[in-house]
């Protein structure tokens, strides 16, 4: 490899006066470092490809097994990663079923949890998972399946859930896996809302 600190101006008028202006030795040994880089670049990129492949089919059949775990329904096969990097239901038919119009909410809203859940395992960095009214969507079933299994998602989950969603019945399949339980209080529009342990909001009330 060769360093090259010549400058050569940038063309103006006939672009093909600065190019013959070169002296050819340096043209030769520009030729060369590129055909030399040609096929290191391939390999690079090449392996980038196969690294994504593999990423891709790791995250898909994760997502796969969730949507399993999650799902009271079992007529599809697997999910699959689409052109848009979401998830789609492919059935036991072959049906690929990649638009919202062909899903409920609820279910948009177990896919979106079953590619969270999968990226969250497939990814290096370890870091908490925020969900906001993570049943606001989902029938009493699937809101419990999907209940049972958020202890898995993420080594540290956060939940923020209304009292309709999430009921004291609910508190019983998380029973000794709550880490500290708060709850947002309105007190006025002056004095805005304040943070309460949900044990000392009990006790007030």
């Amino acid at each position: 490899m060769h360093g090259y600190d010549k400058f050569y101006p940038l063309p103006t008028g006939n672009s093909e006066e600065p190019i013959k202006s070169i002296p050819r030795k340096d043209v030769n040994e520009l030729n060369n470092a590129i055909e030399h880089i040609s096929p290191l670049t391939d390999i690079f990129e090449k392996a980038i490809s196969l690294y994504r492949d593999d990423r891709k089919k790791e995250i898909e059949n994760i997502a796969t097994s969730i949507f399993h775990s999650i799902r009271s329904k079992d007529e599809f096969d697997r999910l699959k990663i689409n052109d848009q990097f979401g998830l789609s239901i492919i059935t036991n038919n072959g049906t690929v079923l990649d638009r919202s119009e062909w899903r409920s909410s609820g279910e948009e809203q177990l896919v979106a949890l079953s590619l969270i859940g999968a990226l969250n395992k497939c990814t290096n960095i370890k870091s908490p998972v925020f969900m906001d009214t993570p049943f606001g969507r989902l029938d009493i079933q699937h809101g419990e399946r999907v209940l049972r299994y958020l202890p898995e998602l993420a080594d540290q989950l956060v939940l923020l859930v209304t009292d309709r969603e999430f009921k004291k019945d609910d508190e019983i399949i998380l029973s000794g896996k709550i880490n500290s339980d708060h709850s947002i209080i309105f007190k006025s529009e002056r004095e805005g809302s304040i943070i309460l342990k949900t044990s000392t909001l009990r006790d007030r009330l």
